[in-house]
């Protein structure tokens, strides 16, 4: 019951922020800094002495889970309570949205990064592919990013519908395709989404728009 009267806490809180769905329609959110840069809600964290990919599980939400795998995403920031109600918003529009790959513990982004560095059978010395953030400076080392699935059960490509949906909704519940990430960038992860809370994302720049940030790797 808690979790639900959470949820619905933030449903109401993010009807009230219209200015921000604007924003996110225009596609000009953007996020808090690099992959290995600090935010409010990392800086807490590690204010009581956590660290990137070894988080405990207090400090962590199941927000989905399905065999053999469970989405955790952190409860700092109240960003696992936005995250499901970003859920059940898109529920009652008819959306299927899911949570593929959430917070990742440092052994298995270590993993990740040699597994992707060896792309190339023989080259293990180059830049990972697909890129991939260090072990230690990824987002979803502190449970505050999130790939995203849809109704087929597949990542989000730039052609999902479910991406349109998001890019116009999510920034009301504090998450967003950081601008790195967005389709037409070179390294471009619709399906990578981040969260920053809702008051972060306020329009400042020209025409009441945010500026752009430097690129980043998540993944």
């Amino acid at each position: 019951m808690g979790w639900l009267i959470g949820v619905l806490g933030v449903l109401v809180l993010a009807l009230m922020a219209p200015i921000v769905l604007v924003a996110g329609a225009l596609g000009t959110m953007a996020t808090s800094g690099n992959s290995g840069s600090s935010s409010p809600y990392i800086e807490q964290l590690e204010a009581v002495g956590y660290e990137n990919g070894r988080l405990p599980p207090e400090a962590l939400n199941v927000v989905s889970s399905r065999q053999r795998y469970e989405c955790q995403v952190a409860r700092v920031g109240s960003a696992d309570q936005a995250w499901m109600a970003l859920v059940v918003a898109a529920e009652l529009d008819g959306v299927d949205i899911e949570g593929g790959w959430c917070y990742r513990t440092y052994q298995s982004q270590v993993a990740a990064w040699n597994r992707r560095q060896c792309y190339i059978p023989g080259n293990c010395d180059g830049d990972p592919y697909p890129p991939t953030a260090r072990p230690g400076t990824s987002r979803h080392g502190w449970g505050l990013a999130i790939d995203i699935w849809g109704a087929s059960d597949v990542i989000l490509g730039c052609s999902a519908p479910e991406l349109l949906w998001l890019q116009l909704n999510a920034p009301r519940f504090g998450w967003i395709n950081p601008d790195w990430a967005r389709c037409g960038q070179p390294g471009s992860e619709p399906w990578h989404w981040e969260y920053v809370g809702s008051e972060l994302i306020v329009p400042t720049g020209e025409n009441g728009l945010l500026p752009e940030d430097g690129k980043e790797e998540t993944t």
